[in-house]
């Protein structure tokens, strides 16, 4: 009788440790940050630095290619614009005009609504999360909570030195 009960007990023990290899979800909430940012669309390598100061404010300043070193992309109050010098379009403008890909937009959608509300994470540090132009896939670095890399629609944009700020 005895060996019946430690071998259901070593069973139970067994299938409690299966169980717990599954991953946690965990609460997150993205914080400002900025970043070098750098991603490859229609066959143009883009660099530059992006910040996020809060989840209604980010921009990505273009340092490369040369062409469009200084283009500023803009999210502010749910909008993205391009900002050239004094020159300010919307981004349905920019797109009409055939002007960059603006796969940064959908970035901006996605961040915005990782830094708007606490999101839910497994213990590979991902998020997923819908757009306009289809769902992102965010992944994180361990601490402090920062994306390391972010893909959506065949791009991928890749953020290295990554540092909060207040």
């Amino acid at each position: 009788m005895r060996s019946r009960w430690f071998s259901a007990l070593l069973l139970f023990a067994f299938l409690c440790s299966l169980s717990a290899c599954k991953g946690e979800a965990h609460t997150l909430l993205l914080s400002p940050f900025t970043a070098a940012l750098s991603y490859t669309e229609a066959d143009t390598a883009f660099e530059g630095v992006f910040t996020m100061k809060s989840a209604q404010s980010m921009q990505l300043l273009l340092r490369a290619p040369r062409n469009l070193q200084g283009l500023q992309f803009v999210f502010s109050g749910g909008k993205t614009e391009l900002r050239f010098g004094d020159v300010v379009l919307s981004a349905s403008d920019a797109e009409a005009l055939g002007l960059p890909p603006l796969s940064a937009g959908a970035l901006f959608e996605a961040l915005c609504a990782l830094g708007d509300t606490p999101f839910s994470a497994a213990d590979t540090r991902t998020a997923e999360v819908p757009t306009k132009r289809g769902t992102a896939r965010v992944v994180f670095s361990d601490d402090p909570l920062l994306p390391k890399t972010a893909e959506l629609g065949g791009v991928t944009f890749s953020f290295k030195n990554a540092e909060t700020f207040s």
